[in-house]
């Protein structure tokens, strides 16, 4: 079976596999051997191809280049471990032989989709041409159905065509092959499910079988069987029960591999005992993944206290897999399943009952009221996944919550690791306004009152009065000079005679202070704000895509209970109302887009094109590359500086600096004299 799949897969579909390269080396050239070589015979070559080429012989004979005997050794070794298994034999013959694309398929390139597309890009005109027909196929294929089902509800509504007579059952024979091929499907991965999950494969088997028998039960009766729908429908009403049962199977499941997650620390010190996984046998190694699941913990990990207490071991080892990936993946499904679970039982149970009575013509409603049910819970889905997409997710509804309850205390982390915060940064933007405009007296109120607010938070004292009047006439007579803040924080601490600059008056607000954090700290903030915008995107995206395909059900059904619901005996016997293929039309329209689609982007594959699918876009190499003379190495060009305003060198506090002296203008020779003797280099151009 598997070996028709890769049968199907190169001859098909070769456009999604990498060329075939004609020099490449075969399996069986390597061993020197022919296609139709037995195992003993595959045995004996690689026995002899391995000692000749085995490093310490070659070491030994001195005949062959080191590099190059390892390089072959290698090919001997990994074709020996494809052609002495009959499985991966079976598979390389059914590729034809081909070396590369058998590795592509063994290192998991199917499931790239970088790696597909930069396939197709290489693919030729008549590889591409064949896998747009094959979409086209197996699109016209899966509307075959709805296309004879159209049509025969239109001619028997009309009385007139050539489907009028022809039985229901043959009508549904599309509908047959799909059934059986589903069926023979499941029972192969029956076949080869582990012992644990062959009972979830088996109820799933049972479902497709009793959907399958519906279907029989639906055409017989319409083909003449004079039996009630409520006996019609019991395979209906089976397949519905086993449906909930396989959901509550699935969610004991998840439950269960939940509670086999480990982390490799636990398993290596606690399991193992000190041991590692290389040196248990095979059999030790799938007992144990069998019995244990586990998982990768993020870097940026950090253990919960509790109460202000460290963790123990047990609870240490708990957050670790709950903040894995696999956890979250494995709790989004148990609650997706859940959900699903509840929503079909509460809505399901009712329109059966109503689908029943009405077919049986017990209750005289229209059929608007029966679906009822289902257009409730597909229009709440819809609403949920609307205002998923219009106000974000849980996670980024929570990020923006956070930042509004910070306001002007959110901190702000420069390139340095420094963070500030968001008040402060507008008071110094509010005093970088006015620090043109000289100081009033009622400054020095504000000052006197940042003083009364120094001693309630423990700060040193203030001056004396009399010290303080001085200070205060000589602030109302003397314009504050200029300083950057730059110059603060350029040396560390912002220590004035580390850069020159003037103290920090002791009449000053401390909430201009900066927050300094460790790196690793900063990082851990960052790589979870980034992962929690990720989260948040993805769960946008997966909104969008459900706000689509509700409103295509919502269309869908709704077309349906119109066509079915209206009188046409009491209206106008002639009259059949509105064809079935509008019904159809959504259908139609959604697969000829993925049609178009999937020809423009099979056609459109070329080489200069090709991208990174994995989110990040190929860049462009630049032209210019200059080599540093001394290290050989590129060179790497600098930031630009931040330009900032350097005080002067006599510089004094501001309380009592005084105001800068005038200077006359100078004449232009005496301005081009200056320069020069402040350039000494241009002597040198001289």
């Amino acid at each position: 079976m598997v070996q028709i799949g890769f049968y199907i897969l190169a001859r098909l579909f070769s456009a999604l596999l990498p060329p075939v390269d004609p020099n490449e080396d075969n399996f069986y050239e390597i061993l020197g051997l022919e296609k139709n070589a037995t195992n003993e015979q595959i045995r004996k070559a690689y026995k002899k191809t391995s000692l000749r080429l085995h490093p310490d012989k070659v070491a030994q004979r001195g005949d062959m280049d080191k590099d190059e005997a390892a390089a072959k050794y290698e090919k001997v070794q990994e074709a020996y471990g494809v052609l002495v298994n009959d499985e991966k034999r079976d598979r390389y013959h059914a590729l034809s032989t081909s070396t590369t694309r058998y590795r592509f398929i063994e290192q998991g390139g199917l499931t790239n989709p970088g790696s597909l597309y930069e396939n197709l890009t290489s693919a030729s005109l008549a590889e591409k041409t064949k896998l747009v027909g094959m979409a086209w196929v197996i699109m016209l294929f899966i509307l075959i159905q709805p296309i004879l089902l159209g049509a025969k509800i239109n001619q028997f509504l009309e009385g007139t065509g050539p489907l009028v007579d022809v039985s229901w059952a043959v009508i549904f024979t599309p509908f047959w092959i799909f059934g059986l091929l589903g069926i023979a499907f499941w029972s192969v991965i029956l076949y080869f499910a582990p012992p644990g999950e062959k009972i979830l494969v088996i109820v799933a088997i049972l479902e497709q079988v009793f959907w399958y028998l519906t279907v029989v039960f639906l055409t017989v009766k319409w083909d003449g069987w004079d039996a009630p729908y409520r006996q019609v429908l019991i395979p209906f009403y089976i397949a519905y029960v086993i449906g909930w049962i396989k959901k509550v199977l699935t969610i004991f499941k998840i439950r269960g591999d939940v509670a086999k997650m480990v982390t490799m620390d636990y398993l290596e010190n606690e399991i193992l005992q000190g041991k590692n996984l290389d040196d248990l046998t095979s059999e030790e190694e799938m007992q144990l993944r069998k019995d244990y699941i586990i998982v990768s913990v993020p870097p940026e990990f950090e253990p919960i206290e509790l109460d202000g207490v460290t963790p123990d071991e047990k609870i240490l080892e708990e957050q670790k897999v709950e903040a894995s990936p696999e956890y979250e993946a494995a709790t989004d499904m148990y609650n997706a399943t859940l959900g699903t679970l509840y929503g079909s039982v509460a809505f399901s149970i009712v329109f059966l009952i109503l689908l029943t009575l009405k077919l049986d013509d017990k209750i005289s409603g229209n059929w608007w009221v029966v679906f009822t049910p289902f257009l409730i819970y597909i229009i709440a889905r819809l609403l949920n996944a609307c205002f998923i997409l219009v106000c974000g997710s849980g996670e980024e509804i929570a990020l923006q919550m956070q930042e509004q309850e910070e306001g002007d205390n959110s901190e702000f982390v420069d390139l340095e690791g420094n963070a500030t915060k968001d008040g402060d940064k507008q008071k110094g933007e509010e005093k970088g306004e006015e620090k043109d405009e000289p100081a009033t007296t009622s400054e020095s109120n504000t000052s006197a009152e940042a003083q009364g607010k120094a001693d309630e938070k423990n700060t040193p004292a203030p001056a004396p009065p009399a010290a303080a009047e001085e200070a205060s006439t000589k602030t109302e007579s003397t314009p504050a000079p200029t300083v950057s803040s730059a110059d603060t924080s350029s040396k560390p601490n912002g220590d004035p005679s580390n850069n020159d600059t003037p103290p920090k008056p002791a009449n000053e607000d401390d909430s201009d202070d900066e927050i300094h954090i460790d790196e690793e700290t900063f990082k851990a903030w960052q790589s979870a704000y980034v992962e929690a915008e990720k989260n948040a995107m993805e769960a946008i995206f997966k909104a969008a895509g459900d706000c689509c395909m509700f409103t295509f059900q919502l269309i869908f059904l709704c077309l349906i209970i119109a066509k079915i619901d209206k009188n046409y005996d009491d209206i106008d016997p002639d009259d059949v109302g509105f064809d079935v293929f509008w019904i159809l039309s959504p259908l139609f329209i959604v697969f000829g887009c993925i049609g178009v689609c999937c020809a423009c982007l099979i056609y459109g594959a070329a080489p200069g094109n090709a991208m990174d699918l994995t989110g990040e876009p190929e860049m462009e190499e630049t032209a210019h590359n200059f080599e540093d003379p001394e290290t050989g190495g590129p060179i790497v060009t600098p930031p630009p500086a931040p330009i900032i305003s350097e005080p002067p060198k006599d510089t004094i506090p501001l309380a009592s600096a005084p105001a800068p002296a005038a200077t006359e203008p100078q004449s232009e020779p005496q301005q081009k004299n200056a320069m020069l003797e402040e350039s000494p280099d241009m002597e040198d151009l001289d």
